[in-house]
């Protein structure tokens, strides 16, 4: 029976582990299996998960259309020409806006919409410095005003169309600097701004908008462009805060028994499969790690060094043994056993009349080679 064991012992070896290896490896196992029950435990306890119930959604937009009304003329077929074009300051006889606010909305409450406007021609006078606008003056004029309409579909509307003389605007606006004595930047645009309500069962919400459409301050000759500003509908929600309680997490229960079970696992290796490192096992390790160390420096041969004849001069220790090899100008020759350990760890330097060695003797178990 010994016998049988020895076999199995030696068909199975076990791995070498020095105290370092086992120590490093018992706090990894450890570590890992201290994670594992932390994330099994936090997974079993009912937990609370916020959530936001979304009761009612709203969407407003406001955007405009404008067309230019000429005077009669022999150059365009046409009464009216559309947005986009080069218009001519001379034939202009009044610009067309039509401006037009909606709000939206859908949800699974009941929501009233409304809202108030106002429509307002404004004069700026301004100067620039370095990039900065200086308002110099600024000149209102009421044009409309009014509610938003509620419509079939549970929206709100409102559409206002009016007339724009612009060069009823450019003579307010010389009649100003006149009287400021001085002539400035100018800017005229069309302000559409009020406030709109979405008003629900649990809270009224209000927002403010405001729509600017530049308009053109006309000379008595040249040629003119509309831009329109850029609009995005704007959004917004009316919702229900609240929390819900979660029963355990399969998923944090399967990774904390998964990390429990690799970090036992670790354990139970490294104290029953593996061993630590016997006297020869030992010097092996020694070996090895010494050619990691310095085997760029080495010569290695093929066959082991044959007697010289020549007095040796045992050497302490490695770095020794190199400065002597840089100082003769020699190789540190070593020759490797059939487990790439160096030959009866033997490492030598041959100069002209002695032979300098450095020996680390190997553990009796370790036989030596011829």
């Amino acid at each position: 029976m010994k016998a049988i064991a020895e076999k199995r012992k030696r068909a199975l070896p076990r791995p070498v582990f020095d105290r370092r290896r086992r120590s490093f490896a018992y706090a990894v196992g450890g570590i890992v299996l201290f994670m594992g029950v932390l994330l099994f435990a936090s997974g079993w306890r009912n937990r609370s998960v916020s959530e936001k119930d979304i009761l009612y959604a709203y969407t407003f937009n406001a955007d405009s259309a404008y067309r230019v009304r000429l005077h009669p003329n022999d150059i365009y077929e046409e009464e009216w020409l559309p947005e986009e074009r080069m218009y001519s300051a001379a034939l202009t006889d009044y610009i067309e806006v039509c401006l037009r606010s909606e709000l939206r909305g859908q949800g699974s409450i009941d929501a009233e919409l409304g809202g108030n406007y106002t429509l307002t021609a404004v004069l700026e006078g301004f100067y620039t410095k370095e990039d900065v606008r200086k308002q110099i003056y600024e000149k209102r004029f009421p044009l409309r005003e009014g509610k938003m309409q509620r419509e079939a579909d549970g929206s709100a509307a409102a559409e206002e169309t009016v007339n724009i003389f612009p060069a009823e605007y450019a003579a307010q606006l010389e009649r100003i600097e006149n009287t400021l004595g001085g002539s400035t930047e100018r800017s005229c645009y069309l302000l559409f701004s009020g406030d709109c309500y979405i008003d629900t069962e649990t809270e009224r919400r209000q927002e403010q908008f405001s729509y600017a459409l530049p308009l053109p301050l006309l000379l008595e000759s040249g040629f003119y462009t509309m831009e329109k500003p850029e609009t995005a509908p704007e959004s917004g929600e009316i919702s229900k805060s609240g929390s819900r309680m979660l029963g355990p997490s399969p998923a944090r229960l399967l990774g904390g028994g998964l990390l429990f079970a690799l970090g036992l696992g670790g354990l139970l290796f490294t104290r029953f499969f593996t061993r630590l490192p016997s006297e020869e096992d030992a010097w092996r390790l020694r070996m090895k790690r010494l050619l990691r160390r310095y085997g760029s420096r080495l010569v290695f041969l093929i066959e082991p060094e044959e007697e010289s004849g020549k007095p040796c001069c045992r050497i302490q220790n490695m770095d020794s043994l190199l400065l002597i090899a840089e100082e003769l100008r020699q190789p540190v020759l070593c020759s490797l056993d059939e487990r790439g350990c160096p030959r009866n760890g033997r490492f030598s330097v041959y100069g002209q009349e002695t032979c300098y060695v450095l020996l680390y003797a190997p553990p009796m178990s370790v036989p030596l080679s011829e």
